[in-house]
């Protein structure tokens, strides 16, 4: 349940930040768009933090 409930989440996020920036380009103009590359570059240091953390499990019966 949890897995199922984390990838909602996740889906979510990856819906809703593109379609509030189309928006807010849209109502204002495109160079709202710059700020997508400050928030790439945040999802990029924030997935490689959580990867050199994350837990490694071995499965010897493998």
């Amino acid at each position: 349940m949890a897995i199922g409930l984390l990838s909602s989440v996740g889906s979510i996020g990856a819906v809703s930040i593109p379609t509030a920036v189309g928006w807010l380009a849209d109502k204002i103009n495109l160079e709202i768009i710059t700020m997508m590359i400050p928030l790439a570059v945040a999802m990029v240091m924030l997935h490689r933090s959580l990867v050199k953390y994350a837990p490694v499990e071995v499965d010897i019966a493998a």
